[in-house]
């Protein structure tokens, strides 16, 4: 008895945003969505290029004059206001992967505007510590890092390039601090590596 096989037509996908149809192609993301969350982007001259803080004309700010960060720059695509809080919100903490791709989408449409000269021999992931890697069950960086590397040519420096011990920070408290924050650019951007 012989067997019946076909496949399928590739069908469009909803938008993780609104559910509309997008195509497959598009990182899940309707071109309206993204054009909304590119509404939230940073701009360069209103952000310190060291800290990624509150700067006027896009110059190193005060804080960071007085005391160098421990990193050449920092960059945030967009302001953490939601929309986009929310879907971070959901990709890091409710564990949803599938919107990888579309965050780094995200990134990609907002580029630091030193990304072009650079050149990086390796690029790594903010690490994790073991006990939130196996609660939280993947590295988010790791997730967009892999389509960005992908996209951008990097390679990607193994985890175990660095340790990285578990901090209360890190614990259940970081939810509370995360929610006092102050709107405005965030402090880190995942995936984020200095020149």
């Amino acid at each position: 008895m012989g067997k019946l096989s076909f496949r399928l037509p590739q069908r469009a996908a909803g938008c993780l945003l609104c559910h509309a149809l997008c195509p497959p192609s598009t990182g899940r993301l309707c071109s309206g969505c993204l054009r909304d969350l590119q509404q939230l982007a940073v701009r360069a001259g209103s952000v310190c290029p060291r800290c990624a803080g509150v700067s006027s004309g896009g110059v190193v700010c005060g804080q960071c004059q007085q005391k160098a960060p421990p990193f050449d720059a920092l960059w945030t695509s967009v302001y953490y206001l939601p929309p986009v809080s929310g879907v971070l919100h959901q990709f890091k903490h409710l564990r949803d992967i599938a919107l990888s791709e579309p965050l780094a989408a995200l990134m990609q449409s907002l580029p630091p505007p030193w990304l072009a000269e650079q050149k990086f021999d390796w690029v790594l992931a903010m690490p994790l510590s073991r006990e939130r890697r196996l609660f939280r069950g993947f590295n988010q960086c790791e997730e967009l890092l892999r389509f960005l590397a992908r996209d951008y040519g990097w390679n990607i420096a193994p985890p175990s390039s660095v340790l990285r011990r578990f901090t209360p920070l890190d614990g259940p408290g970081a939810a509370v601090a995360a929610s006092t924050s102050p709107p405005g650019p965030a402090r880190q951007a995942p995936g984020a590596a200095g020149r």
